[in-house]
């Protein structure tokens, strides 16, 4: 009786008065979504709906409101995604489908992550183990290494992401599952990334985007796209990168996918903060902000917040500057990114200084005197010379970070190192 529960439906469903081909049109559903034709997808998810509460099968009930949600989670409207999810577990605990009511669980944890809320992640991983034991296969266990190596990957813990993704990879290409490896793939990649190993990225992202090519994925075609821009722009290849944000923002913006377009608008913005094209940086940026906060992307917005701090510092804007820093410091606190925690403090008191030089100083010198972490002294020093404009805390802070970047070679210091060249050589 169980297994017959699992059991695929006919694809015809009778009604009083017709047959309803509810299973085809869901696998057609299915094939739009890959193709970014979402809205469509959405139409046939709408219409089989209607149909199963008019037959009351309550199955099919409960997963058109998942796909509906799934479809809507793809396109990061994460607030009726969750509506329809949540709805789609009622359905599911109603005909008792465990089964169902992990997968339903998987993907509310998907949104919370994305959303920075690791231990939600978490606990919807954990009902999901619960739920699906008993009914375990490597389908299964490949959904759930995906979810914990995104829960690594936004905290930081690099090698245990890698190694969740490594085994949801051996599965994808064990089953032949193309459009499953092209997601995994860019995953790893974005973790070589993360660890300087640009080159090992690079062969990621190609191998994504030809993947995405094959299986007429638009969205994975765009997303490979914006992380290839990604990388060059961290090689220092501006114009390249620039041509691939624009093809890959050709792709997002008619696709509608928010998500992406918030993560793509803000590495223009700051592509655009490092070439000095101020005008364009905080266009983007502010675009940023708004996608941003329209699908609660805080792991993004904090960022966007603390490049638009620099970018107001830039053109002398100390008002602006101090409240951007704020921003970007409450919200890096609240989801555990120290770094632009710490870096949007510095950069609020350089704001300060514009208006309270002295009392500015004195609290940098207090974090310096309280700070033994060698790379955060540097900034510290750098925020000094910034806010005070003396020449000693601009060469001593020079010299930091060219030790910094000779023991561990990143882009980040060697641009800190080439911006405060230029800067002393121009003041």
């Amino acid at each position: 009786m169980l297994r017959r529960r699992y059991q695929r439906k006919i694809f015809w469903i009778e009604g009083k008065k017709s047959f309803h081909p509810s299973e085809i049109r869901t696998r057609k559903a299915k094939v739009l979504e890959i193709l970014g034709y979402w809205k469509e997808a959405e139409s046939i998810y709408q219409d089989n709906l209607n149909t199963a509460l008019t037959v009351e099968d309550r199955g099919l009930v409960a997963a058109t409101f998942n796909n509906l949600g799934e479809n809507l989670r793809l396109r990061g409207e994460y607030q009726r995604a969750l509506e329809m999810l949540h709805r789609a577990l009622d359905e599911y605990q109603k005909i008792g489908d465990f089964l169902g009511m992990g997968d339903v669980m998987g993907k509310i944890g998907l949104i919370y992550i994305t959303q920075c809320k690791y231990e939600q992640a978490m606990e919807c991983l954990k009902k999901k183990r619960q739920w699906v034991k008993g009914f375990e296969n490597e389908t299964v266990s490949a959904q759930m290494y995906g979810m914990m190596g995104h829960i690594h990957y936004y905290q930081n813990e690099y090698d245990l992401a890698l190694d969740c993704y490594q085994r949801q990879l051996d599965f994808a290409r064990r089953t032949g599952d193309l459009f499953k490896e092209s997601i995994v793939i860019g995953n790893i990649g974005n973790v070589h990334k993360q660890r300087g190993e640009l080159q090992k990225a690079m062969e990621c992202y190609r191998r994504k985007l030809r993947l995405a090519e094959h299986c007429g994925d638009r969205q994975g075609v765009s997303i490979s796209l914006g992380n290839i821009g990604n990388l060059l722009k961290e090689m220092d290849e501006y114009a390249e990168a620039l041509e691939y944000f624009q093809k890959c923002w050709a792709i997002t913006e008619p696709l509608g996918d928010r998500k992406n377009m918030g993560i793509l608008a803000g590495n223009l913005g700051s592509l655009y903060l490092i070439v000095k094209d101020y005008v364009r940086a905080e266009e983007w940026l502010s675009r940023a902000i708004a996608l941003n906060q329209g699908t609660n992307q805080l792991y993004y917005l904090c960022e966007n917040y603390f490049n638009l701090t620099e970018l107001w510092l830039e053109l002398n804007r100390s008002t602006e500057a101090r409240e951007d820093a704020i921003r970007a410091g409450e919200i890096a606190s609240s989801i555990g990114r120290r770094d632009i925690s710490f870096r949007s403090e510095l950069l609020r008191l350089v704001a300060e200084a514009y208006q309270d030089r002295e009392k500015a100083i004195a609290a940098l010198f207090n974090l310096l005197e309280n700070t033994a972490d060698e790379r955060k002294r540097a900034y510290i020093v750098l925020a000094l010379w910034r806010a005070s404009g003396e020449k000693v805390h601009g060469e001593k802070a020079l010299k930091m970070f060219i030790e910094l970047e000779r023991i561990s070679p990143n882009n980040e210091l060697r641009r800190t190192v080439e911006w405060m060249k230029s800067a002393m050589a121009s003041s």
